[in-house]
């Protein structure tokens, strides 16, 4: 990654991952991906229209809200915390998220201090450029848009939230009393609300 990569590339990369390890003609019968990750599987399925079969959204940034230099500021500031001082970011952390296990606060550390913070800030400084609701309105397949509250960190507040889960075509919104992190947050809810949705029929 050099940083001036844009949603583009990322769901090239993706994209060229997949059919390393899918049979020739297969689709991904659900694709999920959480902030970045879900902007990124947003624009795999518009450049790749059938490869699959059903998104999951996981509190996806903003473009109108979020302030792009703060999360790049943000992204130096974690992984320089976590290479110096990994125990004290872990207690913090923890008594930040109380609902986080231990193994989860390891591990979000463990990313960080692997992360090469300078050309993944480059990218969210200068390389993401999107419309949120343009690209969800896009999606064809059945997608699950699962949103954290406004008040415990949600990255898509008001009103843009409203306008991305209105420009679903074929879209189901949840959201949690959870921050960013719903997977962490609330794990058990998170899974059983994964398990109802897979097991509609579409």
């Amino acid at each position: 990654m050099s940083g001036g990569e844009g949603l583009e590339d990322l769901a090239g990369d993706l994209y060229e991952t997949l059919t390393e390890i899918l049979e020739p003609g297969a689709k991904i019968d659900v694709l999920l991906g959480h902030s970045l990750g879900a902007l990124v599987a947003l624009k795999l399925c518009v450049e790749h229209e059938g490869l699959v079969k059903r998104l999951v959204l996981e509190d996806p940034p903003g473009s109108e809200s979020t302030d792009f230099e703060e999360v790049s500021d943000g992204i130096k500031e974690g992984v320089a915390h976590a290479r110096e001082a990994p125990e004290a970011l872990e207690r913090e952390q923890l008594s930040e998220n109380p609902s986080w296990s231990r193994e989860d606060a390891a591990q979000s550390i463990l990313n960080m201090r692997q992360c090469d913070a300078e050309p993944v800030a480059a990218m969210f400084r200068s390389g993401l450029h999107y419309d949120l609701s343009d690209l969800a309105g896009s999606v064809q397949v059945p997608t699950l848009l699962v949103l954290g509250s406004e008040e415990r960190g949600s990255v898509l507040p008001e009103p843009e939230r409203t306008a991305v889960a209105g420009a679903l075509h074929r879209g189901a919104v949840e959201a949690f009393e959870a921050g960013h992190g719903v997977h962490r947050d609330d794990f058990e809810g998170y899974t059983r609300l994964l398990d109802r949705w897979l097991n509609r029929p579409f």
